[in-house]
């Protein structure tokens, strides 16, 4: 394959059609910010020509830094390829680069595996993953976006997820999930509620259920006492409680009679 090295002014240069990464967050580049203030930038960025200027390949978190360090120009290798290939290559490399969550795995390996010439071996030992991992993030491509959201939070792990969708109730893998992303659930726990719904599935409401249920919710009325002094009765949240000895609860009801006249 054809390249070039050259130092590109970073005004020239757009970012990825398709970044492998999300939004960028500041806080992502505040450490490589403070990295190439310091030292420069130890790995050239990839491109490639677009007419009078260039889009980036590999390194959009560089460019990025570069652009917020206002540096004029930045190293770069300039690929001299058609666009699938280059895509093939962004994937490649960067999956080994960059820190991706789990979905952005999945992205990665679903768009490899929709070239044609990608199967999971292939796959597996471009990125230095087993069969069964690439597996998984193929099958994460059916998860509901709420489960995957809590899988990139790291609220569930990846195996209790996987146990959770074998259970054919989308109430259900939802409610789970959350119960596991608030009180924690191993493998084995997964496992029970799998089985147990698999035993007897469980009956629970719908999201709209749930909606109608709150909107219809009348509040219990307040109780209501009445004053060991004066006799009023007031709701309890209005009294206070009186801690008294069983010698000064006898003198009450006088000083009830007291307060009367």
């Amino acid at each position: 394959m054809s390249k070039e090295y050259a130092e590109i002014a970073v005004d020239l240069i757009d970012d990825p059609d398709n970044p492998l990464r999300g939004n960028i967050h500041d806080t992502e580049l505040a450490e490589l910010m403070q990295s190439m203030a310091l030292y420069g930038l130890m790995h050239p960025i990839t491109i490639y020509r677009t007419e009078n200027r260039f889009k980036a390949v590999i390194g959009h978190r560089r460019l990025e830094s570069a652009r917020r360090l206002h540096w004029p120009t930045i190293p770069t290798i300039i690929q001299l390829s058609d666009t699938h290939h280059l895509r093939e290559m962004q994937l490649h490399e960067n999956i080994h680069r960059e820190n991706l969550r789990p979905s952005e795995e999945s992205n990665v390996v679903i768009e490899l595996a929709s070239a044609g010439n990608w199967t999971v071996t292939r796959i597996a030992t471009a990125m230095g993953k087993s069969a069964a991992w690439v597996q998984e993030r193929i099958e994460m491509d059916a998860w509901p976006d709420g489960l995957l959201d809590l899988v990139d939070e790291k609220k569930v792990s990846i195996g209790v997820a996987r146990i959770l969708m074998r259970i054919p109730d989308d109430n259900a893998v939802k409610y789970l999930a959350n119960q596991a992303a608030h009180a924690g659930a191993t493998i084995a726990q997964a496992q029970a509620w799998y089985q147990s719904y698999m035993t007897k599935p469980w009956q629970l409401p719908t999201p709209e259920e749930i909606e109608a249920a709150r909107q219809s919710y009348q509040p219990p009325p307040v109780p209501k006492a009445t004053c060991q002094g004066c006799n009023i009765v007031l709701n309890i949240d209005q009294m206070t409680s009186i801690f008294a000895c069983p010698g000064c609860q006898n003198l009450l009801p006088a000083l009830s009679k007291t307060a009367k006249h």
